[in-house]
């Protein structure tokens, strides 16, 4: 999808500079640019980077001329909940149990299949490019980018955590004593079982943040937010605890109460990567979740 954006300049300055310094433009993004047909244009006309403006010229910049689409993902006609959209990003609710993307043997209905079919039947004709992902099992806004400059803008946000995610969680058991807390051990595949993380201290960085919203008589209802993103990372950091996450049976929990980790990502705060506009996007507590929210089990 192609991608241009603009300014007026207020002050005498170098091209260049105001590139980098009032469109937030990377060293790499300019490179690109400046060989890219009518890529840096002042006042209409293409422009050397080592050009100085003068106050009102008006920049405009190609950052993406239109790119290979993702036809290579088969289309999928399911359904796709749309939480937010514009013209850089698209937000959706991932349902529990189908994947972000294709890979590790689901190619036909995963999130970027129902999306690119979204996009097909709006006429849309782009490359789809998740920023972070949720696992299988868990439900909850996912973002995605919908060219690439957008797509390196959200990555730098998360870098800044600027980007951030807000998780709902169940876990078993109860918590005595604390109310909040973080958990702060290295993450790495199991040797035994390279789809499960480990705590162990050879792994990554990796630090979770909990807090108790309410107690049930067998399990927790948790608040969680990540400072880092590990595989697995909020369902071994729980485990490590001794509290698995309910229907979690990868990390040992019972799914006599639910058939998945109990697991939603409930809200996503971020700034629109171009305008700077502050958004807060919410996905809905799913039923399977909500039910035991509000049911207390004996």
């Amino acid at each position: 999808m192609e991608k241009r954006i603009s300014a007026t300049a207020s002050q005498p300055m170098e091209l260049y500079d105001f590139l980098r310094l009032t469109l937030g433009l990377t060293k790499r993004q300019i490179r690109q640019a400046k060989f890219r047909e009518a890529g840096i244009r002042v006042n209409g006309q293409q422009q050397r980077v080592t050009s100085v403006l003068s106050p009102g010229d008006v920049v405009e910049v190609r950052l993406e001329a239109g790119q290979k689409p993702s036809d290579h993902l088969v289309l999928s006609e399911k359904p796709v909940e749309i939480l937010y959209e514009d013209g850089d990003i698209c937000i959706v609710n991932k349902p529990a149990g189908v994947a972000t993307h294709p890979g590790g043997g689901c190619y036909g209905d995963t999130v970027a299949n129902r999306l690119m079919y979204y996009f097909h039947n709006k006429g849309e004709s782009l490359r789809i490019r998740p920023v972070g992902r949720l696992d299988r099992e868990t439900s909850g806004v996912l973002l995605f980018a919908k060219n690439q400059a957008a797509a390196g803008r959200l990555a730098r946000q998360r870098e800044r955590k600027i980007l951030r995610k807000e998780y709902l969680a169940l876990a078993e058991g109860q918590f005595e004593g604390m109310e909040e807390w973080t958990i702060s051990f290295p993450l790495g595949r199991d040797p035994e079982n390279p789809c499960r993380a480990v705590c162990t201290p050879e792994g990554k960085e990796a630090v979770t943040h909990c807090r108790i919203l309410q107690e049930y008589a067998e399990y927790t209802a948790l608040t969680v937010y990540l400072d880092t993103g590990r595989m697995h990372q909020i369902r071994a950091h729980m485990a490590y605890l001794g509290h698995p996450l309910l229907g979690d049976e990868l990390y040992g929990g019972s799914r006599e109460l639910i058939g998945r980790a109990a697991l939603h990502a409930r809200c996503l705060t971020l700034r629109q990567p171009f305008t700077g506009e502050s958004l807060t996007v919410e996905a809905p507590l799913p039923e399977d979740m909500a039910y035991l929210w509000t049911t207390e089990y004996f």
